[in-house]
């Protein structure tokens, strides 16, 4: 077990340092990504869906995100469209990238079987964020979501996981 263990650790080490970065390129104020989930997602359940995602950095400490979801079910009007805006903070640089831990608030409107919702809900992600070569990202991310506060209609699924895995462009 503690070669395995040390195995793992040289591996890291040795993977770390092939994607290094240690300052943000001052060039890369811009990211563009989508997350590739819904569309797995889906697939599986016979659902199309997008998700897109606008980060703009404010310093190398600290950036502003936007972010837009749309699921729908072609076989009926049902639909899913989540609008957001986030702030990130960037607070260790690391080997292989830089972690994050985020915050977003935003609006979520369900039109899914029975439920028909409008609410406010609240997103909390961590994650890290690769950029490779000249700009390609990929950012790996978990997290929580959960209705604050429903306008109109109660939804059955008041809160739930995030898993994502966003690619795109630094420019």
């Amino acid at each position: 077990m503690k070669k395995a263990g040390f195995v793992l650790l040289m591996v890291g080490l040795v993977l770390g340092n092939a994607f290094a970065q240690e300052e943000w390129n001052s060039s890369q104020r811009f990211s563009v990504m989508v997350d590739i989930f819904p569309a797995i997602e889906g697939a599986f359940e016979g659902n199309t869906g997008f998700g897109f995602f606008f980060e703009a950095r404010v310093s190398n400490y600290f950036s502003t995100l936007l972010e837009f979801n749309f699921y729908v079910n072609p076989s009926n009007d049902d639909f899913n469209l989540v609008a957001m805006g986030h702030g990130r903070i960037y607070p260790f640089k690391t080997t292989i990238g830089k972690s994050f831990f985020d915050l977003g608030l935003g609006y979520r409107r369900q039109k899914w079987e029975t439920d028909d919702v409008h609410a406010l809900i609240v997103s909390l992600s961590a994650g890290w964020k690769f950029i490779l070569g000249k700009g390609f990202v990929i950012e790996p991310n978990v997290g929580f979501w959960s209705n604050i506060v429903e306008f109109k209609g109660e939804a059955s699924t008041t809160h739930a996981p995030i898993v994502g895995v966003n690619l795109g462009w630094a420019f």
